[in-house]
């Protein structure tokens, strides 16, 4: 019986059926069913029911199975060869019958009768004795007191069987072991019991991941719902399989699991395995965030981020050690000045609040040296700035700069490398965004490895992209002022109307443009700043295009559709209309617009600005609830003043204005003597409620919005650079990016930038029309962007498995470090 229930409810969907579930077919099976049938006739035969089903046996089984001591005792006496008699039962499996028998040590073990079961033992029966099931073994003693009718077992029982040389190892008929069925019914005790009972850990380890019947006890323990994640977590095996398993299944348990790994548990792995050469675990036997990250994929942090950010950064902080030093001719260094070494970088740090960090992106997992030429890597010295070997001449000269000394302050630091490797990808960074759910205190950015990964992929790449729209922006902006100046300062006046006119002129009306409905005369002259305009639209429009395959590429084309996105498709179509309609008032009222709005894109590199403007673009999301009270407030009063008024005026029209007139301005008629009773007793109660009500509400709102929003602003402003690099990433994984170096590419976008300026300024000044200028400018600003994704040393592509490893550095401040002069 217990063999059957015992069995049935320890397989999981999709586990394989045993071949000794048919042996019915045969006409063994047959008498066997037979048999019992005839044993439940007999009068000298007692029932009784174990596990939900009838079973049939001797006084002695019913005695064990209730718990009596006394009755087992006597029994036994009488009749010692009882000890191994067996009960019987069967059972339905589909439209057949099985048969199933075991012993009163079962029935005894299963009811956590500890007392009856060691008088078994002592009188001869024996523990791996096994239940049977179809004619086939079953499970054996041990099984039956770990699972006990599904309420987990006794721990000093089990204790007691293992004691008696027990194999906890061994598998039912459907492969689970003893640790499977202490996972399924949630039994905490003898977990860690049963663990530290199994030796060879890793091999019984191996032989479960291997088995598809059951899989790792832990996916049972997952699979059973019967024990909270903290237990998950307190009893997992510390081994990189329970890790792979927690990251697809259980992500919240990671954090408390890598608590316990990192602090005194044990690791049961050898870390010689897979080809390992043993140097990545620590000395006291404990798996080291190295060996970890060495079976950790960048695709593993991207799902972790996305799913549970806790986790991801709890991983991450693990993997991520202080570098191994492998001379101590070049010693890592303690204290370290983070004052800027170039203009740029003194640039940067004016800007950004927060700038005391240095992040590489390094093949190197290690401190090198090479002993053999006395030299260090060349980015060393950015952390070192020891180039030379110290003399104490040059020392005393440094040492008496005193500009320089200020400069070069040093602060206590640490530096520590994450071991995953290739970390910064599309993924990646996709994932950090998607994580706003998960994360809505965006307490992600506060991790060190994620702002790193930001500050570096920000100013290694995206930063110039950023700076290239802008400028773009800010010159399209200046070329539309400067030739409206132009224009509208132009002596004669007639004398350019005619040129536009006629087909035989310099200027041109475009064709088809009309020009007395809805276009404007000076608009249709901008022929320089709507050339360049329009072509920018269309290289925007061909950079949406690049980040959407980007998303095709990374196997997430759904996540192209934000808002922010579509707002961007939307801001380059706008322009694109000036290549058809360069006259047309709204047109160009929408392209203005977005014009200016874009030069507020450069707060992505400056942090002092964005922090004031970022808490002002948020508001909007905290907004709705008042919106919505103030619309129903507005269209009741719209509606009620049309009804008082009863006349036919259009809804839309007169109503609508007075309406929102003594709402929004508090605007009453002024003459009262042509106005109802009715109607100034509802402009008097609007505009008191709306003065006194809900105006109150709104800019108490919008007070306490902002503050919350400012409050966090620091990190908010990171999503907002993690959302650049993201963007500039994606569209790198298609636009080649190693055509030339980074310094060269500079240059030669500075000098198509000046073409573009003398083109347009003399076509402005002399009011000469160049052909095909659209496409010229759209082919010359496609350079331009070609130009700035040149960053050979950073390919961004998505990498390969056979590609060069490249690993995270970062030097931070310490956190009670103090700094020098």
């Amino acid at each position: 019986m217990l063999g059957t229930c015992c069995g049935d409810m320890a397989i999981l969907p999709g586990s394989k059926t045993r071949s000794g579930y048919m042996l019915m077919e045969t006409s063994m099976a047959v008498e066997r069913v037979e048999r019992i049938e005839r044993q439940a006739e007999d009068q000298s035969t007692r029932s009784f029911h174990w596990l939900g089903r009838e079973c049939y046996g001797s006084p002695l089984h019913v005695a064990a199975l209730n718990g009596d001591f006394d009755e087992v005792q006597k029994i036994l006496q009488e009749t010692p060869h009882q000890i191994n008699s067996r009960f019987t039962y069967f059972s339905s499996w589909g439209e057949k019958k099985q048969e199933g028998s075991g012993e009163a040590i079962h029935l005894a073990a299963s009811r956590r009768e500890e007392k009856v079961l060691r008088l078994l033992v002592s009188l001869g029966a024996k523990i791996s004795s096994k239940v049977t099931r179809g004619g086939e073994n079953n499970y054996d003693v041990l099984h039956a007191a770990v699972y006990a009718e599904g309420k987990g077992g006794s721990s000093s029982m089990v204790s007691y069987l293992l004691e008696m040389k027990a194999d906890p190892r061994e598998l039912n008929a459907n492969g689970f072991s003893t640790l499977h069925l202490a996972h399924q019914t949630g039994s905490v005790d003898l977990i860690k019991l049963l663990y530290k009972a199994i030796p060879n850990w890793p091999e019984f380890e191996d032989s479960c991941a291997n088995d598809d019947r059951a899989g790792l006890p832990l996916e049972i323990g997952i699979h059973f719902d019967k024990m909270s994640e903290i237990e998950l977590a307190e009893t997992a095996p510390l081994t990189r399989r329970s890790l792979k398993l927690l990251i697809y299944q259980l992500p919240r348990c990671i954090p408390k699991f890598l608590q316990r790994m990192g602090a005194d548990a044990l690791n049961d792995i050898d870390l010689s395995e897979d080809g390992g050469d043993g140097e990545d675990g620590r000395e006291d036997g404990r798996m080291d965030g190295k060996s970890i990250a060495r079976f950790i994929e960048p695709e593993d942090i991207a799902r972790l981020m996305r799913e549970c950010p806790e986790a991801a950064c709890a991983l991450l902080d693990y993997c991520s050690l202080k570098p191994k030093v492998m001379s101590g001719h070049n010693p890592l260094p303690t204290r370290v000045s983070f004052a800027p070494r170039t203009w740029t970088q003194g640039l940067q740090k004016s800007l950004n609040l927060q700038n005391d960090l240095l992040v590489f992106h390094k093949e190197a997992e290690v401190w090198e040296y090479d002993t053999s030429n006395f030299t260090m890597p060349e980015w060393h010295s950015a952390i070192t700035e020891r180039k030379t070997p110290y003399n104490r001449k040059n020392h005393k000269e440094i040492v008496r700069d005193e500009r320089r000394r200020r400069r070069m302050a040093r602060r206590d630091a640490e530096i520590k490398v994450c071991h995953v490797p290739n970390l910064l990808t599309a993924e990646y960074f996709q994932a950090i965004i998607d994580a706003s759910e998960a994360d809505p205190a965006y307490a992600r950015f506060d991790n060190d490895v994620v702002r790193s990964s930001i500050h570096y992929a920000f100013w290694h790449g995206a930063c110039m992209y950023d700076v290239f729209q802008v400028a773009m922006s800010f010159w399209a902006v200046l070329i539309l002022v400067f030739e409206t100046c132009m224009l509208v300062f132009e002596e004669d006046v007639h004398v350019r109307d005619s040129r536009r006119l006629h087909p035989g002129s310099t200027w041109q009306a475009p064709k088809g443009e009309d020009l007395t409905d809805g276009g404007g005369c000076l608009l249709c002259d901008l022929h320089v700043a709507t050339s360049w305009i329009a072509a920018k639209g269309l290289v925007d429009f061909l950079m949406e295009v690049l980040q959407f395959l980007g998303c095709y590429t990374m196997g997430q084309p759904t996540s192209y559709f934000t808002l922010g996105n579509i707002f961007d498709v939307f801001r380059s179509v706008a322009q694109q209309m000036l290549f058809w309609h360069p006259g047309r008032k709204i047109v160009n009222v929408v392209v203005i617009f977005c014009l200016w709005l874009r030069l507020l894109e450069v707060f992505s590199t400056a942090e002092k600005v964005a922090r004031a403007i970022l808490p002002i673009r948020d508001l909007a999301k905290g907004l709705a609830p008042a919106l919505v009270v103030f619309s129903v407030g507005y269209f009741a009063f719209a509606h009620a003043l049309f009804a008082i008024r009863d006349s036919n005026q259009p809804v839309w029209g007169q109503v609508f204005h007075d309406s929102f007139l003594t709402l929004i301005t508090a605007s009453i008629p002024e003459d009262s003597t042509h106005v109802s009773m009715d109607e100034l007793c509802l402009c008097y109660l609007a505009v008191l409620m709306f003065s006194i009500f809900f105006l109150n509400i709104f800019i108490g709102v919008i007070g306490e919005l902002y503050e919350s929003e400012k409050g966090r602003s620091g990190l908010t402003f990171q999503e907002l650079r993690a959302q650049s690099v993201l963007s500039f990433q994606l569209r790198a994984q298609i636009l080649p990016s190693a055509l030339c170096n980074a310094t060269l590419a500079q240059v030669m976008a500075s000098i198509i930038f000046c073409i573009i300026v003398g083109i347009q300024l003399f076509c402005v000044v002399t009011r000469w029309r160049l052909p095909h200028c659209e496409m010229i400018f759209t082919f010359l600003q496609l350079a331009m962007i070609v130009c700035v994704f040149q960053r050979p040393d950073e390919d961004w592509r998505s990498r390969d498995k056979g590609s060069v490893n490249k690993y995270l550095w970062i030097c931070k401040p310490a956190p009670d470090g103090d700094e020098e002069a």
